[in-house]
């Protein structure tokens, strides 16, 4: 474990508190964490950029480790999310900065009992902020924590009532507030839940609210990946790319289960990917109107993407999508065409594509339909 106490390296210090200053919790609750950054002298940024999922700007020592799941970890397998941009703001002495964390971002508790947690930082930066250099990793004072369990029956009640709240309300920001603490919950009623949501999203003036997140904290997560297989055998469900990938990445992970001792080793998620996809193909027969089209721009583009064009369930969507291109929504038909017409350089798709200049209200819709006509006129060089 990382020294205890209070850390400065001068001039700077770091402290961690729990918000609110509770410090017992059931599992599945969420654990806020608050770092707060106190300068000495001036000439000091701090990066308060908190990211989902969270990148590893900050490194979580928990003791003991026994009884903690690092499913991010698992999911990341060594490649955690590190983004591109970043909020520097200044640190100036006397006036502390602070950020909030959620421990359950990062861990799920399996076990009760009593854990002490910790933080290594790297948000620090000095010097001209056209010149920033990184200030050095900060180690926080460690915070005690108790953890209680939560039964199934109580697990199975909250996320009934969230899953309720979260269909009923018009209100965004309640529905995102909603939606993460059903997220950290771990037993198997919130999994059905977490699922209902995945698989059947609340959709608000455009936006879907469905978090894959929660998918991953579930304690069972066997369950959850023969689930979402499940569900891209129904011919009713619509075929997400995010439910393929969801599915891709859980399977791959099931086939080669995470070890912390070796957490680089990668899950072989192409393949899984692949199989996911087979799957999908085998209900393209059983599937009519938009269920179809949708599951077959799915395994076009998934398969595309994973220069899998020789498979014969890449060839399985480009037929449906060929002969039903009529029905692919206005709002995918330029982008669709764009980065994968030239597998559609087909004369068969010529009349749809006259009734989409007919109808559309979108001009890149028009620039991209004339350029596949062209593509086919041309003939079909570019396969």
């Amino acid at each position: 474990m990382l020294a205890a106490g209070l850390r400065a390296q001068a001039p700077v210090a770091v402290a961690l508190t729990l918000e609110a200053g509770r410090s017992t919790f059931q599992t599945g609750e969420k654990i806020a964490l608050r770092l707060m950054f106190t300068a000495s002298t001036a000439g000091y940024m701090l990066n308060n950029t908190v990211t989902e999922p969270a990148s590893p700007l900050d490194k979580i020592v928990i003791s003991p480790e026994i009884g903690v799941s690092r499913w991010l970890e698992e999911r990341a397998r060594g490649h955690r999310y590190v983004p591109d941009y970043a909020s520097m703001v200044d640190l100036e002495p006397g006036k502390p900065q602070t950020i909030t964390l959620a421990l359950n971002d990062v861990v799920r508790f399996e076990e009760p009992g009593h854990y002490s947690v910790q933080i290594s930082t790297d948000r620090l930066f000095k010097g001209p902020f056209l010149q920033l250099e990184a200030a050095g990793a900060l180690v926080t004072n460690a915070v005690e924590i108790d953890i209680e369990p939560m039964s199934e029956d109580e697990d199975a009640a909250r996320a009934k009532l969230l899953e309720t709240e979260i269909r009923a309300s018009n209100d965004g920001r309640a529905v995102r507030e909603y939606l993460e603490e059903l997220d950290d919950l771990t037993g198997a009623g919130s999994t059905a839940a977490k699922l209902s949501l995945f698989l059947r999203p609340k959709v608000l003036d455009g936006t879907s609210f469905a978090s894959a997140k929660g998918l991953w904290i579930a304690r069972d997560r066997a369950l959850v990946a023969a689930r979402l297989e499940e569900a891209l055998r129904d011919p009713k469900q619509e075929a997400s790319y995010e439910l393929v990938r969801i599915a891709s990445e859980l399977k791959a992970a099931l086939d080669a289960p995470y070890d912390p001792r070796t957490p680089e080793q990668a899950s072989d998620k192409n393949k899984a990917e692949v199989a996911v996809l087979h799957e999908l193909a085998e209900t393209l027969p059983s599937r009519q109107g938009k269920s179809l089209v949708g599951a077959a721009q799915t395994l076009l583009v998934r398969l595309g993407e994973l220069r899998a064009t020789t498979n014969p369930d890449f060839e399985a969507a480009r037929e449906v999508l060929i002969t039903h291109f009529d029905q692919v929504a206005d709002m995918e038909v330029e982008w669709l065409l764009d980065a994968y017409g030239k597998y559609l350089v087909d004369a068969r798709l010529v009349t749809a594509l006259e009734q989409i200049l007919a109808r559309t209200q979108f001009p890149a819709n028009r620039i991209a339909v004339q350029k596949q006509l062209d593509r086919i006129l041309a003939g079909p060089k570019e396969q």
